[in-house]
């Protein structure tokens, strides 16, 4: 495993004992987030990190990352190919609330929201510290064996490791019709 990453929590200072033997690196209370912004309690997650994935569809989640995203977490397909987790009260509080209040009769938002959540799914830890990645998701991640997982702000994604590189090399890949109709939630704040 490559561990190249840092997690960096601002705002909690009585947390600093407790995290900094996992790696976690706490900034104080003025210090801003990556894009920007400066909010109590937020998480920025960062880093790359390479697995694989087992015969029966299990990962395992870098620690650091694990630590960052808390007790549950939510995993969806991403822009580019890729899957996202998201930290549950994050993704009840920024996706899903924003979602539901999108009238149904929206009929222009249906689609993107029907994709968007229709590939949502909330991982389940088993006794070994295994998550099973649902079939459709590593097909839409085109998941066969190795794994890069990186972190990216308030989320991590996990790639197959030849469709990362070939992203960060620059080649185009054909947008897919999820990130063409994903971006149609842009103007709801999602």
């Amino acid at each position: 495993m490559v561990d190249s990453g840092q997690i960096m929590v601002y705002g909690i200072p009585r947390l600093h004992r407790r995290v900094a033997q996992y790696g976690i690196i706490l900034g104080d209370r003025t210090t801003p987030l990556a894009w920007g912004s400066q909010r109590r309690g937020a998480i920025v997650l960062s880093g790359e990190y390479t697995h694989q994935i087992d015969e029966k569809a299990r990962i395992r989640i870098p620690a650091r990352l694990k630590a960052a995203l808390g007790d549950g977490f939510t995993c969806v397909k991403g822009t580019g190919g890729c899957l996202c987790l998201f930290p549950k009260k994050y993704w009840e509080e920024n996706f899903a609330a924003k979602i539901m209040a999108v009238p149904y009769s929206d009929i222009e938002a249906q689609r993107p929201i029907r994709m968007f959540f229709s590939s949502a799914a909330e991982l389940e830890e088993d006794n070994q510290g295994r998550y099973l990645l649902p079939r459709a998701l590593r097909e839409y991640a085109r998941i066969k064996k190795d794994l890069v997982f990186i972190g990216v702000g308030m989320r991590a994604e996990i790639w197959a490791r030849e469709e990362y590189e070939a992203y960060m090399n620059g080649e185009k890949r054909e947008p897919s019709p999820f990130d063409k109709a994903i971006t149609g939630l842009q103007k709801y704040g999602v």
